[in-house]
């Protein structure tokens, strides 16, 4: 069975936010009063942020360590880059990397515990 740790769940909620959020956005171009792209770059710059820091826990030199800071800076600054240039080219490509980010340290963070023996 599979242990999931508070953090990994806290940024799994911020990610299914951040999807409900953008994919209506951008398929009718306005949701939930967000009409322009700006206000919707600064809500994925806030829970891109969000589950940066949630992830950012590693101490542990795992397998995808190393991809982790990567993915993050890569998220941030192209949510950030959207944000000042003000065009929105760069969003769905934080949005995706945010997602990678988040799927890359769930499977690594994932561990399945023994199942107790029972004694007899």
């Amino acid at each position: 069975m599979p242990v999931f740790r508070r953090r990994d769940l806290a940024a799994s909620a911020v990610i299914v936010v951040l999807l409900a959020l953008y994919l209506p956005f951008l398929a009718l171009g306005t949701f939930l009063g967000i009409g322009s792209t700006d206000e919707m770059t600064c809500v994925v710059l806030i829970l891109t942020g969000t589950t940066v820091i949630l992830l950012a826990d590693d101490d542990r030199s795992d397998a995808a360590s190393w991809l982790t800071p990567i993915l993050a800076t890569a998220a941030v600054t192209c949510a950030a880059l959207s944000l000042i240039s003000s065009a929105g080219t760069l969003l769905p490509v934080s949005v995706a990397t945010t997602v990678t980010l988040w799927s890359v340290q769930l499977a690594e963070h994932v561990t399945f515990a023994p199942t107790p023996l029972r004694r007899r």
